[in-house]
């Protein structure tokens, strides 16, 4: 479009950061930050090479003249490369499936309630109270993706063993399952009808457990979608759930429940209670 054509030469002078707070004290007394959302939201379904620095240009001037400058939007499917968010507010958000390679975060954007290192502890992925999911890369410091993942709280993530797929819930009900390399999403499991607070994957990667507020326990096959539920005798809801290594036991602790259950997967029976 027009607009990506004439602000891609002039963007790509801006790096060095002289040139970066001249525009920013123009932008600030030409009131154009939209029009840096504009140039943002032009980078949306380009390549990394078609799009360059520009969309990671204006996302920096932007947050330089307004720390909130971004808060709210949709920027899903951009390119917003080698962006300085150091100091801007970016909660609501929308960064799913947005390229945000070289760019810098420093700070988190809201309470941080879970968080779980892939089986070869080279990632971690941690959820926030506003459901944005955030991927790190450990040993570079480097944040690989930040998206919303959810409008609600996210309880609980679970990396399948392979540690290719990573599996969010909470309080859409909803059960998520993401792409480690890509963060798209690659399918939503359905059936549980109140808030989910727990996540497990059998060491095989084919089976997730999940139990939470709606006093029942499911086991999903994710390949095929198809799920078993398992009423549970008392009315507590679920904090955590955890398959043993051979995958035929399943293990719970409840809220305001003193006990830990034991549940065969094959029968669904409660084994052993302390």
């Amino acid at each position: 479009c027009l607009i990506f054509k004439i602000i891609h030469s002039f963007t790509t002078s801006l790096i060095n950061s002289a040139l970066l707070s001249r525009f920013a004290w123009l932008s600030l007394n030409s009131s154009d930050n939209e029009f840096l959302i504009k140039v943002i939201e032009a980078t949306r379904g380009k390549s990394e090479h078609e799009a360059g620095y520009i969309g990671g240009n204006a996302a920096t001037l932007a947050v330089k003249v307004d720390q909130a400058a971004l808060e709210g939007r949709d920027f899903s499917d951009t390119v917003i490369k080698g962006a300085d968010f150091s100091n801007a507010r970016l909660q609501y958000v929308n960064f799913n499936g947005t390229n945000l390679v070289d760019s810098t975060f420093t700070q988190l954007f809201s309470r941080v309630h879970c968080v779980a290192f892939s089986p070869d502890g080279k990632f971690l992925v941690a959820s926030d109270s506003i459901g944005q999911i955030y991927l790190w890369k450990i040993g570079e410091e480097k944040q690989i993706f930040a998206f919303q993942a959810d409008t609600l709280w996210i309880w609980s993530i679970a990396f399948s063993p392979d540690g290719n797929i990573f599996a969010t819930a909470g309080g859409s009900k909803t059960i998520k399952l993401w792409d480690l390399k890509t963060g798209q999403l690659l399918k939503t499991l359905t059936g549980h009808t109140n808030s989910i607070r727990t996540l497990s994957f059998s060491l095989d990667g084919q089976i997730i457990a999940s139990a939470g507020e709606d006093e029942t326990i499911r086991l999903w096959d994710i390949n095929s979608d198809e799920h078993l539920k398992i009423n549970l005798e008392d009315t507590n809801r679920v904090n955590s759930i955890a398959f043993s290594p051979d995958g035929k036991i399943i293990a719970t602790s409840n809220y305001n429940a003193q006990k830990i259950c034991f549940w065969d997967v094959k029968t669904q029976i409660p084994q052993v209670r302390s």
